[in-house]
């Protein structure tokens, strides 16, 4: 029977005198110590790179820190339901968790070896037989969820003007270090795993330590050994859960006086506490696996009939875990499912990012683990060449979704023209003579619910004024996202002729909150590893049909947010036309095919972008611009550099979906929209200009000229 023969302070020191022992043996390079050291680091180099990779994504990434930021805002205030926060939180945890088991388990063996090759694996199960060798593994295994762990941890103790607290010094210290922090944690958890290291006798007896040699057991020994360790097992397996319970507890009461005091305290406990109870469970997990082989030979060799128990758990749980990735990135990979709201409210960003890393690692862990290094490094070799020279680009296209048919999109009117007939339709009865210009500044989500917020209330103060006497709206990114919302509200209002809603604050709050609350990160983020990579190979492109980028998908997500608001403003039935941001022609805001008048009763939207090509700004105006060479009317807003992308695709009518959403093509969150040859691609109108005041001040500049002499 299996028993701990050091109590855990002897164990401390036991350890530490091994460690020790070895540091002089690798400084001396005893025994060719340094090789072995290198050959120990070959096992954990997919994991201690990815790992680097993620506490890098987790610290360097705004807006996976700005979810951490939120979470930790909503902890400190402790405005939350106790179930809620307890499924978010534990929720999350699970997918951690399951990043942790995956960097533990090895594949199955792939039959196919005239494809991978003869890659043998015996050395693969030495290395877990050496003394420590599983628990090695098992710490290295948790280190994503300590990596999350500091993340949070970082994030409650930083201070937020939000919350009205000023920066202290650990805060701003912690925002300028963070990764650094993450990789200095990592390197004190392993050297305190290598102290704490379990240690069992028997087990050590039947592995073999260093020159001794192993003892061999009858079979009834190994019976006995195994259920000793299975009890070890079974009580590692019952402190997952109940630690989970005890840190949403903690959690739950962190925002209270009597936990401020032990913050730091709670936050170690936080920090350390689950990724060695993580690491216990798999080591333990390891032992019996080990010991139930061991036991197979004794069997086989005393002819004795034998059913493996822990083997056939462990081919379960990876069997499981390759079943359940497939489904989340078939979901992922679904345009249908990803534009859905509850996809974005349980598919959290951590929670996408850290099933990226779950579902490449398991790709690579099966080719590592299965293919011969010569055949590993040579279909390396032909994907990269593949992307290079046949590589696929048109999910990248703008799709030009517009309902209305392209010969048939509305043609524009000069500056001075549309500017008349809005001021005749107020000015003339008897209406104070007030026009105002809106700009809206660039910054995501935060900024399109600035924006709406502020016109919105504007309207709503004023009674209706505001909206009626606001000639133009310029927006960059996240503000145009702001601005076609509220343009998406103030239409349906003219065209229902209802403004009740409008002025309902708590519909107008509903309204901005229920666009801008939502996760639009974790479509980007499967979009990036995900489809948006996969349709860049030939013939795997067949599978999306449709050939959305995610820019694309980011649109689909947009519209069926503002569509769902809509509904709660004006009734489901209310609603002007479905998929009303992608499918509504941004010409026909302004512009109607019977009508010779422009419509007025809306405000000019111009959002801004870049080309990526030369860096020149790019604007959808609903004005005619003036690119002649006989130089610029005064009159005619914009300098002749401007890029006119709805003039220079004249033939073609781009959606008010498609229009904002040129404007906000952040790196990396959306991807750059080619639209031909003529016009190029662009990118968020942020990296040229992220006010939107320089359109602003154009059209400003040529107003003042019309109201001075007006034909």
């Amino acid at each position: 029977m299996i028993t701990n023969p050091d109590t855990f302070f002897k164990r401390l020191k036991r350890n530490a005198r091994e460690n020790a022992e070895w540091l002089v043996e690798l400084w001396n390079n005893q025994d060719r110590e340094r090789d072995k050291l290198l050959r120990y680091y070959r096992w954990h180099f997919k994991e201690l790179v990815l790992c680097v990779l993620l506490a890098y994504l987790l610290t360097r990434v705004d807006k996976v820190q700005q979810f951490f930021s939120a979470f930790a805002i909503e902890i400190k205030r402790g405005h939350h339901e106790f179930l809620h926060f307890a499924l978010v939180f534990g929720l999350n945890g699970l997918v951690v968790f399951w990043l942790c088991y995956v960097f533990w388990h090895k594949p199955a063996r792939v039959r196919a070896r005239f494809i991978f090759g003869d890659r043998r694996r015996e050395d693969f199960e030495a290395y877990y037989r050496k003394p420590g060798g599983a628990w090695r593994v098992a710490m290295v295994s948790a280190l994503p969820m300590l990596l999350v762990n500091v993340t949070l941890s970082m994030a409650l103790l930083r201070d937020y003007e939000l919350l009205g607290e000023r920066p202290s010094p650990l805060s701003e210290w912690l925002d300028s270090n963070a990764f650094y922090v993450q990789i200095i944690v990592a390197a004190l958890y392993l050297a305190l795993g290598s102290l704490i290291r379990p240690r069992y006798r028997a087990v050590q007896n039947i592995i073999g330590t260093g020159n001794r040699k192993e003892i061999h057991l009858t079979a009834s020994q190994y019976d006995a050994m195994l259920g000793s360790l299975w009890k070890t097992f079974i009580a590692n397996l019952l402190l997952l859960p109940a630690g989970i319970l005890i840190l949403t507890i903690l959690l739950w009461f962190y925002h209270t006086p009597a936990f401020q005091s032990f913050q730091y305290i709670t936050l170690l406990f936080f920090v350390l506490a689950p990724p060695l109870t993580v690491a216990f469970f798999l080591s333990s997990f390891s032992e019996c696996l080990i010991i139930e082989r061991r036991k197979e030979d004794q069997y086989k060799e005393e002819e004795l009939p034998f059913e493996q128990k822990f083997e056939k758990w462990y081919n379960w749980l990876m069997g499981t875990s390759y079943v359940i990735s497939i489904l989340i990135f078939l979901l992922c990979n679904s345009s249908w499912i990803t534009r859905q709201e509850w996809f974005s409210q349980w598919m959290f960003p951590i929670a996408m990012l850290l099933f990226i890393f779950i579902a490449y690692y398991q790709a690579l862990d099966l080719l590592t683990y299965n293919t011969t290094r010569v055949r590993f490094y040579l279909f390396s070799l032909f994907c990269i060449t593949v992307l290079i020279i046949w590589g696929r680009s048109d999910h990248y296209r703008m799709k030009f979704d517009s309902a209305t048919p392209h010969h048939r999109s509305p043609k524009r009117t000069n500056l001075e023209t549309y500017y008349l007939n809005w001021a005749k339709d107020r000015f003339l009865q008897g209406e104070p003579a007030e026009a105002y210009l809106a700009a809206a500044e660039g910054g995501g989500s935060r900024s399109g619910a600035w924006t709406c917020a502020v016109l919105t209330q504007l309207d709503m103060a004023s009674q209706g004024a505001f909206r009626r006497h606001c000639f133009a709206i310029s927006g960059v990114s996240g503000g145009a996202v702001g601005s076609a919302a509220t343009i998406a509200l103030w239409d349906h209002a003219s065209k229902l002729q209802v403004d009740s809603p409008l002025y309902n604050p708590a519909k107008r709050d509903k309204y901005i909150e229920r666009i801008f609350r939502r996760n639009y990160i974790s479509t980007a983020l499967a979009g990036i590893f995900f489809y948006d990579l996969i349709q860049q190979f030939p013939l795997l492109n067949n599978f999306y049909p449709e050939h959305n980028s995610r820019t694309d998908r980011h649109q689909d997500e947009e519209d069926n947010a503002v569509c769902l608001s809509l509904c709660d403003m004006f009734g489901e039935q209310t609603l002007l036309r479905e998929h009303y941001l992608k499918k509504t022609d941004f010409l026909s805001l302004y512009y109607e095919q019977d009508s010779v008048a422009p419509r007025t009763d809306l405000p000019l939207f111009f959002p801004n972008t870049c080309r990526v090509e030369d860096g020149r700004r790019g604007i959808l105006s609903p004005i005619l611009i003036d690119k002649s060479d006989k130089g610029r009317d005064r009159k005619s807003p914009f300098s002749t550099t401007i890029v006119d992308i709805v003039g220079i695709c004249d033939s073609l009518s781009p959606s008010l979906g498609e229009a904002t959403s040129l404007s906000e093509l952040f790196p990396y969150v959306n991807a750059p929209v080619f639209i031909n040859k003529n016009t190029g691609s662009f990118m968020d109108g942020g990296a040229y200009e992220n006010l939107g005041l320089t359109t602003l001040y154009e059209v400003k500049q040529s107003l003042d000229v019309i109201c001075e002499h007006p034909d």
